[in-house]
């Protein structure tokens, strides 16, 4: 915690010029889902091993003169050439990449997005050792022809629910000789929706030492009719343990209920006593993965909508949408 933040103060007078360079960069390389990087969209800088061999030219050109060695300035123009056909080189290794970007299914905040790319060339040659990730490290290196496309991905973390907006991804090369690096920043218009975090209402309840659990059993409707006794698993609600089997020493079990056929609940977001409007938003979420695991119809109710008792995947989806987009203040 210290250290983050002593960067955070070290780099906090850099902000506005960030913030400058990133809508400068926003003009540049406008966000797009069908992206082809050309010489306004790429950078080309040496490599350390580029300077270093700048600098070892440098010096080999002052001892020609110095000396006055003919076979020292050839030596010298003919490393020199090659250091411009490098640059030719590896600038054109990266202009003339397609890059596309492709819908994927939602995911639930936390969980790896594995965004999806489909990447050709509009050039008549290879492209070699090309990478792609983000600003922190090279995900996928590969290399591109003509004649096909090549499908990859790129892993980010979303960390909030809601539409979920990737920052720019990084590509670069420094092909073929390593002495200058080629890269681009590029930023798909494309967004990709994120559910909540789903939470045991149980296991939170205990986490937070409160006396009673939030009635997620009654929400769900699931505990009219006795169904049968299973092993414990950690998360179980107390209220759900046979008590009277582990007082016979028979080990933690606990007791299942079905709901009566025909009858459906919905899933109330008011029906908690505590937590904050993520927690809750994550405890429903939570309760809508577990009752359509288990066939049940159930309903979910938002201050801001209802969706009526059903059931399957589409039900699934629509609920958990709402979820994920609910803007409601915080409590």
């Amino acid at each position: 915690m210290l250290i983050s933040a002593v960067k955070a103060s070290l780099f906090r007078p850099f902000a506005p010029l960030k913030a400058r360079f990133n809508l400068w960069l926003d003009r540049r390389i406008p966000p797009s889902n069908n992206i082809t990087l050309h010489h306004r969209q790429t950078f080309i800088l040496p490599t350390r091993f580029g300077y270093m061999m700048l600098f070892i030219l440098t010096l080999m050109m002052v001892a020609a003169t110095n000396y006055q060695n003919s076979l020292a300035f050839l030596l010298t123009f003919i490393l020199s050439s090659i250091g411009f056909n490098v640059i030719i080189l590896t600038y054109g290794n990266l202009t003339g990449i397609n890059i596309k970007a492709k819908t994927t299914d939602a995911i639930f905040a936390g969980q790896p997005l594995d965004i999806p790319l489909v990447i050709s060339t509009t050039e008549k040659r290879q492209h070699y050792s090309v990478g792609f990730g983000t600003s922190q490290a090279i995900q996928q290196v590969i290399d591109i022809s003509p004649d096909q496309s090549i499908e990859t991905t790129i892993r980010v973390v979303p960390e909030k629910r809601g539409w979920y907006r990737p920052g720019r991804f990084y590509t670069a090369t420094v092909y073929p000789l390593g002495m200058l690096r080629v890269w681009s920043w590029f930023k798909f218009s494309q967004q990709y929706l994120v559910y909540p975090s789903p939470l045991d209402p149980g296991v939170i309840a205990r986490q937070s030492d409160a006396e009673q659990e939030p009635e997620a059993g009654r929400m769900s409707g699931g505990e009219e009719d006795f169904a049968g006794i299973r092993s414990y698993r950690k998360g179980d609600p107390k209220r759900k343990i046979h008590w009277r089997a582990y007082a016979r020493e028979q080990g933690l079990h606990t007791m299942e209920f079905e709901e009566p056929e025909g009858k459906s609940s919905v899933l109330d977001f008011d029906s908690f006593n505590h937590g904050d409007v993520e927690q809750r938003l994550s405890w429903l979420c939570y309760l809508v993965l577990e009752s359509e695991s288990h066939g049940k119809r159930y309903g979910l109710k938002l201050p801001s909508n209802l969706i009526e008792p059903d059931s399957g995947s589409k039900h699934r989806q629509s609920c958990l949408q709402s979820l994920a987009l609910y803007q409601g203040e915080q409590l």
